[in-house]
This record gives C-alpha cells, structure tokens and sequence, in this order.
C-alpha cells in the first residue's frame, strides 16, 4: 500500500516547516535575559561557608556575611583564577585557596597572602541579591529592573507582609530516576510559556474553564503580564487563581482552592546556556501566629508544594522531549503568541561576563 505525502496547493510536496516565529535563545551573543534567579536554597547557605553554583556561562558563589545577609559574587579569584568555592571563610571573609587573597562582604579584596598591598581594583563581581521564602535570588544586571511581588489575596484586596506568611521552598527535580541529570534541556522563557498557553490546561491537566476567553482579562506590562483563572481541576474542586509572569522566569500565583488561599512562586535559573532548573515556593497564611496555627500554615504548605509538583510533573515528559519552535498557530493561541513576543522583547545584558566565565 502507497502513502501519499502532504502537498503544497500547487501539488507539489511541501520541503519546509512553517515557522511562526523566529526568536533568539538565552546566550546568543553572549547576552541573557535581565531577570531575579534563584541561585540557591536559603538553607544551602550556612554562615561560614560558601556555595558554589554554576550561572548563565559561569560560575558563582553565594557567601553570607558576619550580619547574615547573603552575597552573590562572580566565583573566580582575580588574582590567578582560582575558584572560591574550593576556599575557605576566615575571619568573616572569603579567603582564595590559592594564595589566601581575602574578600571582605563588599567583594573588595583586603588583604593578600604575601602581605602585598591589595591593587585597587581587586574586586569580585557583586550580583544585586535578595532572599525571600527560603531562596537567595541574584539579579542578571547592574541594578534590578523590577522587584520580586509580595503575595496577595486572589482578588487583590490584601497584600501580605513575609512575616505574615509560613513558606515551604524545594529544587524540583526534572530527572529524578537519573542522578545525573537535572536541568531541562530548554531555556527558562520556553518552559514558562506554558502558564499562558491555555489549551494545554484542557489537553494536559484536565481543567475546565468557567470563563469561556481567559485571555480578555490579561495585563500586559513591561516586565510582567498577570491574569485570572476561573476553573475546575480535574477531581471536580473549583480552583481559582491570579497569576502572574515576571521577566522571563519567574511564574506568580495566589490561588483558592475549593475557598482556602495559598500562594506559589516558581522561578527558573540557567546553570549554562540552553539548560534551566527550577525552585518552588508554597506561601500559607500564619493566622493569628500561635503554634496550632503555624503547624497547620505548615501542612497546608507543603500540601500545595506537592500538588504543585504533582500538576507540574504531568507536563514534564512532554517538556523533558519538546522541540521547542512555534509552527502553525490558531486562533486558540492567541494569548501565547503574545506572551512569545512579550518574552522576546525582555532587555538582555551579561554584566559579570569576564568574571564568572
């Protein structure tokens, strides 16, 4: 039996995808998208050591000083190159394995093994840094462009302080039977146009809509774009929620599962180009901070941790062999397609270039 390939019109056989779009990847002309990362769990970071992470093209290192606030410094010494990770904290500063050059909490070197005057601009790269919800955050720029969201109620009527809220933060992992393997073979903005790809809720997890055009209601803005979510999970629960895209990264939700609240935030890093991993913060209200309500805070918690992983994880095979480049869109596609264009207009740069590298 014959098969007969697809043909153009004219009847002659079609030789080329169609492409909708044409687009860059993290990378690309040594530049990466300006956007908070997750570099590593609060909990990773003990005073007195230094954690050392691959970052963009680089490497990193995460130091808390003697006042506890965490740092995010390029990882090689500038003297030989000589990796701080492998060195040790002495008297409150970074202290290179190679020939004792010390670091104070600036990144500013202060004192030289052989008792040579430090040169002037003897310096680490500092990435503007924040840790919120039990992660350290590092900044891809010179200064943020945006700030990371505080939660808030889903519609919008409260907005809670961080002493208020009890968080749960994990590193999921995309490859657990393979210890190995980590990181997702696909650039952060890829994965993260999933949350605005609305079939694939219906397709995929099984959600129905209530609101028939959920792309109506979106916000668009220069560096986020937020909107509602009137649905059904697939066990029947009426699930509602508000979320938002920050950078090309970061996913923010305040969701209300069957009347109760919780807020979720995942946020994707690059430990090299072409690559991302993912952090997952589960936010519960305290109540009124007593120990019976702090101790439920903390179930619910990590109650939402696991059933965001379990929802994440059902798109997970098909995101572990996806090949990811636009085709043939419709008219289904239409907040997806913005949300391409909106990620593609996101600023680059790669200031810590010759340091982390």
């Amino acid at each position: 039996m014959n098969t007969r390939a697809d043909h153009s019109e004219d009847g002659s056989q079609q030789r080329r995808r169609p492409v909708s779009k044409e687009f860059w990847r993290e990378g690309d002309d040594g530049l990466f998208s300006q956007s908070w990362y997750p570099i590593c769990l609060s909990s990773e970071a003990k005073q007195g050591e230094i954690v050392g992470r691959s970052f963009l093209d680089g490497e990193v290192i995460v130091f808390r000083g003697p006042d506890g606030q965490a740092h995010v410094f390029s990882a090689f010494c500038v003297h030989m190159g000589a990796n701080l990770k492998e060195g040790a904290v002495v008297d409150n500063r970074i202290r290179c394995p190679y020939h004792h050059w010390q670091y104070d909490g600036t990144g500013t070197c202060v004192k030289t093994g052989a008792g040579d005057p430090p040169p002037p601009s003897a310096r680490l790269f500092e990435y503007p840094s924040q840790e919120r919800w039990g992660l350290i955050f590092a900044f891809n720029g010179e200064e943020p462009l945006w700030d990371l969201p505080d939660f808030r109620n889903v519609d919008e009527t409260r907005r809670y302080e961080d002493s208020e809220l009890l968080t749960a933060a994990i590193k999921l992992d995309y490859f657990p039977e393979d210890p190995d393997r980590s990181a997702l073979p696909l650039d952060p903005w890829m994965v993260i146009t999933n949350p605005l790809d609305f079939q694939h809720f219906v397709s995929v997890h099984e959600m129905t809509f209530r609101d028939a055009n959920p792309e109506n209601g979106i916000v668009w803005s220069d560096h986020f774009a937020e909107f509602r979510i009137l649905s059904t999970n697939r066990y029947g629960t009426p699930y509602n929620n508000h979320q938002g895209i920050y950078g090309n990264n970061c996913l923010y939700l305040s969701g209300d599962l069957d009347g109760k609240w919780f807020g979720f935030f995942a946020a994707q890093t690059i430990p090299k180009p072409g690559y991302s991993e993912i952090y997952f913060v589960a936010a519960a209200d305290k109540g009124d901070g007593s120990p019976e309500a702090e101790k439920e805070a903390a179930k619910w918690a990590d109650f939402v941790i696991k059933m965001e992983v379990d929802f994440f994880m059902q798109d997970i095979p098909i995101l572990r062999s996806l090949h990811f480049k636009p085709g043939l869109l419709t008219r289904i596609d239409k907040a997806l397609s913005r949300h391409i264009d909106y990620l593609q207009s996101q600023p680059r740069a790669h200031p810590g270039a010759e340091f982390i590298r």
